[in-house]
């Protein structure tokens, strides 16, 4: 059968769970040389409107924070999320991720997005709502004695 008929855009979300919370604090992990200590988030999920906030941690000695605003059980889903991190070691992830390259990378990297709206598809939620994004990164990587940056 064709796409529209499998996932209909005018299908809402509705899920049985109701008044459903999860909360976690870890207080410290590893991974190789990637080290997260103060994880904390609550997840909520009330049919089809789940939250996750806050969402946060130090992720090698740099704080890293996200939240989630998704309700799935309107027309076209409305959807808010937020991203920070703030001077995120490169090394460590490289070193962990990508082993052929250990030693090779350095620097941090600094983030935040922003990104809002309503509806997957143009003119269909019901009251349309242009998304908003909001991006702003640097990121400064040391290879060979060498600066790179990209304000």
């Amino acid at each position: 059968p064709p796409r529209s008929t499998l996932f209909p855009y005018t299908t809402l979300f509705r899920s049985p769970v109701k008044n459903f919370t999860v909360a976690a604090d870890i207080g410290k992990f590893h991974l190789r040389e990637v080290e997260i200590t103060h994880l904390q988030t609550t997840v909520k999920a009330d049919g089809g409107h789940v939250t996750i906030k806050p969402f946060q941690l130090t992720l090698n000695g740099s704080p890293v924070n996200a939240s989630v605003d998704l309700n799935l059980g309107v027309p076209g889903y409305k959807y808010d999320l937020d991203f920070g991190a703030d001077r995120v070691p490169l090394a460590p992830l490289v070193n962990t991720f990508v082993p052929d390259r250990k030693g090779q990378m350095g620097g941090t990297f600094t983030a935040q997005a922003k990104l809002s709206g309503a509806g997957h598809r143009r003119g269909f939620a019901k009251e349309p709502r242009r998304p908003v994004r909001r991006w702003r990164n640097q990121l400064e990587l040391v290879r060979g004695g060498r600066t790179q940056s990209n304000p």
